[in-house]
């Protein structure tokens, strides 16, 4: 007899409507903790929390990316792969969105905050 078959013996878990963090990809998830370590040593733990201008994080993404893209796999800094540093950064620039609004200078927020 299969479970399926009789329900009595399976107990009764509501989960509509509730985040299912069984759905994120382990490995990848990793490798941005251990971004998150790196920096915790380099600087301090918590450090980015701290917030600093948008454009920074952008910036520095980019030049994740970039150095992914023309071949080089991991930083050579910190040893870990350049795509978890830019995952890194936009899970850190949506932390930003959400926490730290007043450092966003993107260039169309300027230009609405100054009447332009």
């Amino acid at each position: 007899m299969s479970v399926k078959s009789n329900t009595n013996y399976i107990a009764d878990k509501q989960t509509e409507g509730k985040i299912d963090f069984s759905l994120l990809p382990w490995e990848p998830i990793r490798e941005i903790i251990k971004v998150y370590m790196f920096g915790a040593t380099k600087y301090e733990r918590d450090n980015w929390r701290k917030g600093s201008a948008w454009s920074q994080w952008y910036a520095a993404i980019l030049r994740h990316l970039t150095a992914w893209i023309e071949g080089e796999d991991n930083d050579p800094e910190s040893g870990v792969n350049h795509l978890a540093h830019a995952a890194w950064g936009c899970l850190t620039l949506l932390w930003f969105s959400i926490h730290r609004k007043h450092f966003d200078d993107r260039p169309r927020y300027k230009e609405a905050i100054n009447g332009n």
